[in-house]
This record gives C-alpha cells, sequence and structure tokens, in this order.
C-alpha cells in the first residue's frame, strides 16, 4: 500500500555494537567501542554474582581506572551510573525528565515567586525584545520588571537571543 501524505516507510540497518562485534565499526569509533567494554564489564562482573548497583559501580571504576570513557565518567558518574540502573523504560524516563524540570523551575519559581509556566513566557519575550535590538532597560520597563532580574535573564539567554532555547535558560536560572 503506498504512503499517504505525511507519512513516511522507513527501513532501518541495526547493528550489534557488544564487545567483540561489528570490529570495523567499533574501530571507526571509539566512544562506541568504550561504551561497548564498559557494558560488558558491567555483564561481568554481574556474573561474578554482583548484584546490579555493585556491578555498575566496578564496572564504573574499571573503566576510569583503564582510560575508558574516563573524562566523561569523572564528569557524569552519578548520571551515568542512574541511567545504567534504571532499565530503559520511556516513560519512566520521561516522568523522570519532568521531574527534574518541576523541581529546577520550582528553584527559579522560589526565587521569584513565579510559576514555571510565568518564568518562561518572561524569557521567551525577553528573547524576542532582545532579538528586535529592544535594551535590558526598556524591556524591563515594558514587562515592569526589576532591571536586575532582566539583566539576569539576559545573561542566561547569552548573545544569540534569536536562537534562545528558554527551557535552557530556565535551567541556568535555576542554578
Amino acid at each position: 500500500m503506498p504512503c499517504r501524505e505525511g507519512e513516511y516507510e522507513w527501513t532501518a540497518t541495526v547493528y550489534n555494537v557488544n564487545e567483540g562485534n561489528n570490529k570495523d565499526l567499533m574501530n571507526k569509533c571509539k566512544i562506541l567501542r568504550e561504551y561497548a567494554t564498559m557494558v560488558s564489564k558491567i555483564r561481568e562482573f554481574q556474573q561474578k554474582t554482583y548484584d546490579l548497583e555493585t556491578a555498575i559501580e566496578k564496572a564504573i571504576e574499571y573503566c576510569v581506572s583503564h582510560d575508558v570513557l574516563k573524562d566523561f565518567l569523572l564528569e557524569h558518574k552519578s548520571e551515568v551510573a542512574d541511567m545504567l540502573r534504571m532499565e530503559y523504560d520511556e516513560t519512566k524516563t520521561m516522568d523522570h525528565i519532568k521531574e527534574d524540570y518541576f523541581e529546577e523551575g520550582q528553584a527559579v519559581g522560589i526565587k521569584k515567586g513565579e510559576t514555571i509556566g510565568a518564568i518562561k513566557t518572561k524569557v521567551a519575550l525577553i528573547c524576542k525584545k532582545l532579538s528586535k535590538g529592544m535594551s535590558q532597560e526598556d524591556i524591563a520597563e515594558l514587562i515592569e520588571e526589576d532591571i536586575s532580574y532582566v539583566k539576569e535573564i539576559c545573561e542566561a539567554i547569552g548573545d544569540n537571543p534569536a536562537e534562545c532555547d528558554v527551557d535552557e535558560v530556565v535551567r541556568k536560572l535555576a542554578k
């Protein structure tokens, strides 16, 4: 049956990226090869009767000491361990992401006594006005907001307000 308008038919090639498979691909991509090593180590430690939690910790320690994904793991160890602990389930993952955004939004909102929606609206408006060349002072006056708060948002927006990522700005403000 032919595709209807707005529908696409896709084909995908799936590669086994477990350690020891698809050597040409693995040799071309160091990060993928190192990821496969880490997963292999987790399995190895689990086979030695370690529970998943301990196997993940031992695999991360092994990888750091053997320069496998070392820089990434040193910077993001807890996030990697959390991700590996949780069997991938899109619903759970999305719920977790929503929770993080909610917490970040609360942190920003608590500072100002505003909801996350109100903050996002202000950030989007400020991005739009900055892209049109409006000064921070004029924006503060227009939205009836303290200039220091507008400046804080402008700093989080950065040098290219036309390509402003509202969610990213809110995350920066939450820190």
